[in-house]
């Protein structure tokens, strides 16, 4: 469980938050969990994504950012 050490920093699920999470060191990985809130979208939206389009965009970018050996959080709303 987290101690008071650990942080939950609220990301807005964009890309250039996501791939912040790149940057961080291992040392930092660890004393942190991001909480994702992804952006919400229509089930079909005006340019015809649906809701798993929308989450396949968000997986390949957070998986390479964060990657798969640490938890994260996700609000899909």
């Amino acid at each position: 469980m987290f101690g008071p050490d650990h942080y939950v920093p609220i990301l807005k699920g964009k890309m250039g938050e996501i791939q912040s999470l790149s940057h961080l060191d291992k040392y930092t990985r660890e004393k942190l969990t991001p909480f994702i809130d992804v952006p919400p979208t229509n089930p079909v939206n005006v340019e015809g994504k649906s809701l798993e389009k929308h989450l396949i965009k968000i997986n390949k970018p957070m998986r390479l950012a964060w990657g798969l050996d640490l938890p994260f959080f996700i609000d899909l709303s």
